[in-house]
């Protein structure tokens, strides 16, 4: 090793865990966005089956009432794909507010000392609260 030979810089493990948490906040976002597109193909079907007269729905339960299986089908698929289109929204927003904040976060750090944390604690009535710090 000659004085001109420096180590390669190993990076910063946050700033990569930020990065990578982008990524997945993304693709999951984007599975959110398939849920939706799902949800809405499926809604107009069923949409259109109630208007032809193939089924009934309650819309105080969203319950199908058919001696049409399709209909029955569609409304298994029309609930799936709701609680797939809100986790994947729901889970995207976390991953991009992490990856942002971790990102952003060792940027402002990139003179100093990283400082990063994160936190949960009890709240009133039996809730949670968390907090973070980059």
């Amino acid at each position: 090793d000659g004085p001109g030979d420096a180590a390669p810089d190993p990076g910063n493990p946050l700033r990569d865990f930020g990065w990578a948490s982008i990524t997945a906040g993304g693709a999951l976002t984007a599975g959110g966005l398939v849920g939706t597109i799902i949800w809405a193909s499926t809604v107009n079907t069923l949409n259109a089956n109630v208007e032809a007269g193939a089924c009934s729905v309650d819309p105080m339960t969203e319950s199908v009432t058919s001696s049409v299986p399709e209909c029955l089908d569609q409304q298994s698929r029309y609930r799936l794909a709701g609680t797939l289109a809100v986790a994947g929204y729901a889970a995207g927003a976390v991953f991009l507010g992490t990856g942002i904040g971790l990102v952003l976060g060792e940027s402002a750090n990139a003179d100093g000392p990283s400082q990063t944390a994160f936190a949960c604690g009890p709240f009133a009535e039996g809730g949670l609260v968390c907090g973070g710090a980059f």
